[in-house]
């Protein structure tokens, strides 16, 4: 484990140093965690991390601030003579005299911040974790590419660096080429970094040694980037199979954390950036909830399938009994009796009239991202709108028409690409327009009642009709669509013009916030519970230890109780008597009753 010098944690936190006297440079912090010593100044020595650097806050102050000067100053020395690291202040609480030149006595610095507790300690923690994690270093090129991490391996003379040049001349952005070193942050993290000596610095044999920052700006370089794919280049081998579809992803191993890997065959007239852009590009959609090797598939069963013909009106039917875990996100559910898919608003009302003449059940989906189907599948019709895909930019208005099928992670990046903002929350949401009307989608203080415009809305007769922002009656993941039986065939967003710059940063903040805080690397419903009145529905499952619970192959996310999740090939039974044990729980715990944003369809 490596080490971080006193003066390298004052100068990046900002500390003010009560003992200047003393020499950091040669205090060194080995550990990436932070102690509040409270137990410590009661007199509990038994369990005390002494190596860590010691915060004391306000719960601290007013502690001490209870007892006498003699007990105070006693406690102080036992704390500060434990051989610990350093003492922080917080809040600007500065300590007694005394406090200081017992630290000056022992050796130990004391440090002062301005800002609160928990700010302090959640910096640090995150400083030291990056600084003192695990590192190695190895041959390869690292480029922020849309804000994706891509590392780019291969033999030396393969073209790494030259296609890190044109990734540059592009836009995008190098961290580090020819020696990264890779820090395991957490276990699903991984940062990339350039030494020292070789920042900035590119090699481009035949010409020598670049200054990427002098030569194209600090745009152009990047001091860290999490690693979220691996690119390996190899000469071009025409006896061997490469993969033309990517339905399954292929991953290495750096530290024990497993990455997304391509092997990329290199030979004349391959344009290498714009392949690792498009593989950069693609591995983003994908964690956005849509997969172009699954569309395909998609498209090929529904040649397969068949064309009804009913006096004159054609109906897409892709089959019977379709099991129903190729649609919905958590990967689960038995078949549907019938599965169609219409092309468009003609067919979909075609659709929508023959499901009502047969007098059996239906159900309209979009790309199932808060559906739950049970095992024994569903006795009726399921009609997909993914075929619904007009996307249509009028500039001059500042607005998109997008239909029912379309990603939302299409529909932000659209926007993103015409430089229009409003919509960068919708981003990560694994959903369609179609639903996120349904449900008044929404996220990190977005949602769709701030940005619809109107929607076309077709009832259970087949008739369409156009409901502006107020008649959709948008509210808490609920609509007057869901409330009267009506669905969206398409609806019009009304977006202003902004900074391209700060709206891709806005959807990589997002987008990195989404990859800390949720489980994404599992198959999921999203958030499984709504938001009761006054509280957060993953605390409230945390609070009731649940985090972690299993039933059968269901979970609850370790990473974020509010999600659960398909992690070991569960079933729809498993996710459902999970689902009811937690509400069951929290209900025991804090009185408050979840109600499940998961929809619930079919037998189970």
């Amino acid at each position: 484990m490596y080490g971080v010098t006193i003066a390298e944690l004052i100068e990046k936190m900002d500390f003010k140093n009560l003992t200047p006297e003393l020499d950091c440079e040669k205090i060194v912090v080995s550990h990436p965690d932070v102690n509040r010593p409270a137990l410590q100044l009661t007199g509990f020595y038994a369990h005390f991390d002494n190596e860590r650097v010691q915060m004391i806050g306000n719960v601290e102050i007013a502690y001490l601030s209870g007892l006498t000067r003699e007990r105070r100053i006693a406690m102080y020395d036992k704390l500060i003579s434990s051989k610990i690291p350093c003492l922080v202040f917080c809040r600007n609480q500065t300590p007694e005299p005394q406090v200081a030149e017992l630290c000056s006595h022992y050796g130990v610095p004391c440090l002062l911040s301005a800002k609160p507790t928990s700010d302090t300690m959640a910096e640090v923690i995150r400083w030291l974790k990056a600084k003192l994690a695990p590192c190695i270093s190895i041959h390869g090129v690292l480029v922020d590419v849309f804000g994706e991490g891509v590392l780019i391996t291969g033999e030396s003379g393969i073209g790494k660096s030259e296609a890190a040049l044109e990734l540059i001349k592009r836009g995008h952005r190098l961290v580090s080429d020819d020696v990264v070193e890779i820090r395991k942050v957490s276990d699903e993290t991984l940062v990339g970094s350039a030494p020292d000596i070789t920042r900035y610095l590119i090699e481009v044999r035949g010409i020598g040694i670049i200054d990427v920052k002098t030569l194209f700006g600090v745009e152009s370089v990047k001091d860290t980037q999490s690693i979220d794919m691996v690119i390996k280049l190899e000469e071009w081998d025409k006896n061997k199979e490469y993969d033309r579809l990517g339905l399954e992803d292929q991953y290495t191993e750096f530290l024990g954390n497993k990455v997304v890997c391509h092997n990329i065959p290199v030979r004349p007239g391959r344009n290498l950036a714009v392949i690792v852009e498009s593989a950069a590009v693609n591995y983003r959609q994908k964690k956005m909830g849509y997969n172009a090797a699954k569309e395909l598939s998609n498209r090929l069963k529904a040649n397969i399938g068949k064309r009804g013909e009913q006096k004159g009106r054609t109906i897409i039917e892709i089959g019977r009994n379709e099991p129903m875990a190729r649609h919905i996100s958590f990967r689960v559910g038995g078949p549907a009796d019938r599965f169609m898919i219409p092309e468009s608003e003609t067919e979909l009302r075609e659709a929508v009239l023959d499901c009502k003449k047969s007098g059996q059940p239906w159900y309209m989906i979009g790309n199932g991202s808060n559906l739950l189907v049970g095992d024994k599948g569903f006795r009726g019709t399921i009609i997909s709108t993914e075929r619904l895909t007009e996307l249509e930019v009028y500039k001059n208005e500042n607005s998109i028409i997008a239909g029912a099928g379309v990603m939302l992670s299409k529909l932000a990046n659209t926007a993103a690409r015409e430089k229009l903002t409003g919509l960068e929350f919708a981003a990560g949401i694994p959903g369609t327009v179609g639903g996120a009307v349904m449900m008044n989608a929404g996220a990190y203080g977005s949602e769709m009642k701030n940005v619809l415009l109107w929607a076309d809305v077709m009832d259970r007769y087949g008739t369409v009709k156009r409901l502006k922002n107020e008649e959709l009656e948008l509210g808490y993941r609920t609509s007057a669509l869901e409330r009267r039986g009506l669905f969206a065939v398409r609806a019009a967003f009304s977006l202003t013009t902004g900074d391209p710059g700060a709206i891709r940063e806005k959807m990589e903040e997002l987008a990195a916030k989404r990859k800390e805080k949720q489980p994404l690397e599992y198959p999921s419903a999203g958030s499984t519970f709504k938001r009761p009145e006054g509280y957060f529905a993953g605390k409230l499952i945390e609070d009731a230890g649940l985090k972690g619970f299993s039933v059968g192959g269901a979970a609850v996310s370790e990473k974020h109780a509010g999600f659960v999740i398909n992690k070991d090939h569960g079933t729809a039974a498993d996710i459902l008597e999970l689902c009811n044990e937690v509400k069951r729980r929290v209900k025991e715990n804090s009185g408050v009753d979840l109600e499940m944003e998961v929809k619930l369809l079919g037998d189970f």
